[in-house]
């Protein structure tokens, strides 16, 4: 199973750095035994200023909000919590 989580990782003096993360995991049973199989992979990191959102994939450079939310379709609602106030409607 897929699924993928937006974790705060630091808060500084005007920012946000929020990672952005897939979760995979997988179970196995046999007889008596279950066997959970799990991995993370980072996608992006996202910087929330007062001013603006800008994201950096795993190599450090720059991509759009926009492709980000046509593989995170429900990105807004993830990043919600971290933007400030005045964006929020």
């Amino acid at each position: 199973m897929d699924s993928i989580r937006a974790s705060e990782i630091y808060r500084g003096t005007g920012f946000v750095l929020v990672a952005l993360e897939r979760m995979e995991y997988r179970q196995d049973k046999m007889k008596h035994l279950c066997q959970v199989y799990g991995q993370i992979e980072p996608i992006a990191v996202v910087v929330c200023r007062p001013d603006a959102v800008t994201a950096l994939d795993t190599t450090g450079a720059p991509v759009a909000i926009k492709h980000l939310k046509e593989i995170i379709t429900d990105l807004d609602g993830m990043l919600e919590p971290y933007l400030p106030t005045e964006w929020r409607e």
